[in-house]
């Protein structure tokens, strides 16, 4: 496991818990409700983005992020109330703050999630949706968007 001092984001240490390795992680505001199950113990980081590491009110962020230390993945959450256009808005404003701020020294591998209260047809998925989808080298599995709850492994 990381030192402390060696870990990602200590400068915003009351917005960063962990390291942990525990089984599950539940990232939720809003009723809305990302799981991340973590059956192979890895060590993970657990993000407060919005009035937390980003606390600006004027810029576009994301409510909460995971950061699997382990496998150098960042993953960033969106809980939103019902716009799957405005949450891709948000995770894509992130995306683009944590790659040239804020984790621009490690080459982390990043996937957004968006929970939302209802989702439009695939035909029907908002311009955001694909200017992200493309920031993320148009990998589907890289972005997910969901409704109410969603649950992946890490």
């Amino acid at each position: 496991m990381n030192k402390d001092n060696d870990l990602p984001l200590q400068e915003f240490k009351n917005f960063v818990n962990g390291p942990s390795n525990k089984n599950l992680f539940v990232l939720k505001e809003n009723g809305k409700e990302y799981r991340a199950i973590n059956d192979n113990n890895k060590s993970c980081l657990e993000l407060q983005i919005d009035k937390g590491i980003i606390d600006n009110e004027e810029i576009n962020k994301c409510d909460k992020g995971l950061i699997v230390l382990d496998d150098d993945k960042c993953i960033l959450v969106e809980l939103k109330g019902c716009d799957v256009s405005k949450a891709c808005i948000q995770l894509n404003s992130t995306l683009g703050i944590f790659k040239k701020k804020l984790l621009k020294v490690n080459n982390y591998d990043y996937y957004c999630r968006a929970v939302v209260t209802s989702m439009p047809s695939p035909n029907n998925y908002p311009t955001s949706y694909k200017i992200l989808l493309k920031n993320l080298n148009n990998c589907k599995n890289k972005l997910i968007c969901k409704s109410k709850k969603m649950e992946e492994k890490i």
